[in-house]
This record gives C-alpha cells, structure tokens and sequence, in this order.
C-alpha cells in the first residue's frame, strides 16, 4: 500500500511528463499560428491574450473556492506573472523568426540560468561542474545559431529573443521556488492568479502593439483551422502544465523536475523534423546534444551531489 507521500510523488511526475510532451508539441504548434501564413502571424501578443484567457477562465472556475484575495497572495503572484508574460512574449516572438526546434533548444537554456540567479539572491556559488555545464552550453548555442536556415534567414533575431525568454523564464522559475519553499502563497493560487495576471498584460501588449491591426486580422483568422492547436496550448499547455509544474516543485527534487523538462527541448524537435518543418542537420544534433549534456552538469548532477553531501 502505497504512502500519500509516495502517491503525491507519483501523481507529480506523471503530470510533469505528461507536460512536458504538451510544451515540445507547443513550440511546434505555436511555430506554425505565428510563423508565415500562420492564423496569428500579425497578432502574435493577441494569441497569448487568447491562450492565457481561456486558461484564465478554466483554472479560475476549477479553483474558485480556493482562490484567496488577501495582499500577501496577490503580490507574490503578480510579480511571478510579470516574469511569465515576459517569458511567453519572447519565446512567441522568438517563434516568428527562428524555428521551433531552435526555439526549444534556446529556451531550455532556462536551466542553466537559475543557478545563477540563486547565486545572486542567496549568494550560494554554482559548483565547478555547473561552471564547466556553463561552458557547453555555450559551445552548443553558438553551433545552433550558426544553422544555415535557408528558410529563416532571420534565425539569429529569433534564437536571440528565444534566449532572453529563458532567462526572463529562468526568474519565473526561481521566484514561484522562492514562494512556495517560504509558504509565501499556496500553489493553487500562485499558479491561477500568475495566469490571470499575464492575460491582463497580454490583453495591454497587443492594444498597445497591435491595436490598428486587431481590426484588420481578427476577421481573417480560420479559427476552424486552429481551433484544436489553442485548445491544447491554452487547456493543455498553460492552464494544466502551470499546476503541473507548481505541484511538481512541491512534491518532487530538483534533479527529478529537471530530469523530466529537459526531454521538452529534444521532444519538440523531433515532432519538429518528423513534420517537415525542420531540418536534421549536424548542428541540430550536436548543438541540442552540447545543450542536454550542460543541462545534466548545470542541474541534475549539482542536485545528486548535494543529497548525497
């Protein structure tokens, strides 16, 4: 008979795998809404207002009765959603100029950027192994931005802003870590008024940004032809994925969690080729191996070492 413990931990990393397939399908399927002839190509910030509302709305009505309004919770969140809307806003735009394997790849770099940022907020230095991770990734980033794209002439722009979404990410990551290891907010409502919150910024972007063209391309889109790629980004991808991930923090170690979100990078790539809308290259290979590899060094062996010491 199984402890609650040990169901909790088997709960956590069914639902961590089970997003992290949905998020390698996303890059692919956001690629295909916001690259050329895409429904969304012109409104890439207005497909995030529409992604994380309709995820908005399901969590808020999933969760009503648990959802608290008090300073402390809305606070916490808000700060976390800054990060979030941040992150998604340069990935989706990263998605419009590079492709989705590059993008996975380029925003899996998130990893190697925490360490860092607790670094610097808990001034607990990375371990030489982290620093020589640190390094390969380097290595593997350069190898992928020197991809000839001969269809995306403009990849550097794209894998650029798909690395400051990492990094933008990264912070999202180490802040709802933060939160939750002090008991600052509950993961439930981090997680639902983080949404909330990002749809409000999304909803401002894409006025500000894209208010002239609203008029023009809202009545363009096939919304017959993407009705099923929303659903499984917003439902799928934001609205279960974010309880997945603040449950997983809970329940699960470092090492686990990272073990688990790194095959989102490889996973999208594959869907990637299989589909045609990337090449199997030698830099695609080497460079997403490069990147894996300094994954392993930054997170997962740094976190052994550490239960072990």
């Amino acid at each position: 008979m199984l402890s609650n413990k040990s169901k909790q931990h088997l709960i956590a990393l069914a639902m961590l795998t089970v997003t992290t397939i949905i998020w390698g399908a996303g890059f692919v399927l956001s690629s295909t809404m916001v690259g050329a002839g895409g429904s969304f190509e012109h409104l890439p910030h207005f497909s995030n207002v529409i992604r994380f509302g309709l995820a908005s709305i399901v969590l808020v009505a999933v969760f009503f009765k648990k959802l608290k309004t008090n300073w402390q919770t809305i606070w916490h969140s808000m700060v976390g959603a800054v990060f979030m809307y941040g992150g998604f806003a340069l990935q989706l735009l990263g998605l419009k100029y590079t492709t989705a394997a590059s993008c996975g790849f380029f925003t899996a770099a998130y990893v190697m950027f925490v360490p860092f940022i607790a670094w610097a907020w808990q001034r607990k230095a990375p371990r030489i192994i982290t620093w020589c991770g640190v390094g390969v990734a380097v290595i593997g980033l350069i190898i992928f931005n020197g991809t000839n794209y001969q269809d995306t002439p403009t990849a550097a722009l794209g894998n650029t802003l798909s690395l400051l979404g990492a990094l933008v990410l990264a912070f999202q990551i180490t802040w709802t870590e933060y939160c939750l290891s002090k008991n600052k907010v509950d993961n439930v409502n981090l997680t639902v008024w983080q949404v909330v919150f990002s749809t409000v910024l999304f909803v401002g972007t894409s006025l500000v940004f894209e208010g002239k063209d609203l008029v023009t391309y809202v009545p363009q889109i096939h919304w017959a032809s993407c009705w099923w790629k929303i659903a499984i980004i917003s439902l799928g991808g934001t609205a279960f994925a974010y309880v997945s991930q603040t449950y997983a923090q809970k329940h699960l170690s470092s090492s686990e969690t990272s073990l688990i979100m790194v095959c989102e990078s490889p996973i999208g790539a594959l869907i990637s080729v299989l589909l045609g809308r990337d090449l199997f290259t030698w830099q695609l290979a080497v460079g997403g191996l490069l990147i894996i590899t300094a994954v392993f060094m930054v997170e997962i062996i740094p976190s052994l070492l550490a239960k072990k010491e």
